[in-house]
């Protein structure tokens, strides 16, 4: 029987401009500086887990998120589990509708943050290039992309559940007012 050889081959994650940033700041002064500049208002939620690699520990990632409109979501990601305490890098990961005008201004934002070292457009395709680092880093992004849409069901349901639920029967005073 002839070997079939499996090519690994990114998700189509259509819809989403990525950033990585690279800056000599913790995460919530990050989030500050991008509410400040773009004027959006990103919340820290729950603590991203990503499974990366299948025989590695997942990785721990801090998770900011803002809802624009329910049109689209940016979100600030940051690997907790990074060595490098001078220079942490983080993911800003937009998805939904974005004009391109829009996307010229948060490139403009970005780079008046005297905090932001350097940024650069991520693309996720893995057979444009042949560079180890940037398969790998493609590898990362697209496992970030696939555990973040998990990531996000989660926090919705737990954020559903602890809204105050109606009850379902009706009181003796709103019968009366329909009888």
């Amino acid at each position: 029987m002839k070997k079939k050889k499996i090519i690994d081959e990114s998700i189509d994650h259509e819809g989403y401009v990525i950033f990585s940033l690279s800056a000599n700041t913790e995460d919530f002064r990050v989030a500050f500086l991008l509410n400040k500049q773009l004027k959006i208002s990103l919340q820290r939620k729950d603590n991203l887990i990503v499974y990366a690699y299948h025989k590695s520990a997942p990785e721990s990632y801090s998770f900011f998120d803002y809802n624009r409109l329910s049109q689209t979501w940016i979100y600030l990601i940051h690997n907790l589990d990074e060595p490098q305490p001078l220079i942490k890098h983080y993911f800003l990961i937009i998805n939904g509708f974005i004009p391109e005008n829009e996307e010229e201004e948060i490139i403009t934002a970005l780079d008046n943050i005297p905090e932001i070292l350097s940024f650069n457009r991520l693309n996720l395709s893995l057979n444009n290039s042949s560079d180890k680092k940037a398969k790998k880093s493609a590898q990362v992004v697209n496992a970030i992309l696939t555990d973040l849409e998990y990531h996000i069901i989660g926090i919705n349901k737990k954020e559903n559940a602890e809204k105050i639920q109606l009850k379902h029967n009706q009181s003796k005073s709103i019968r009366k007012l329909y009888s």
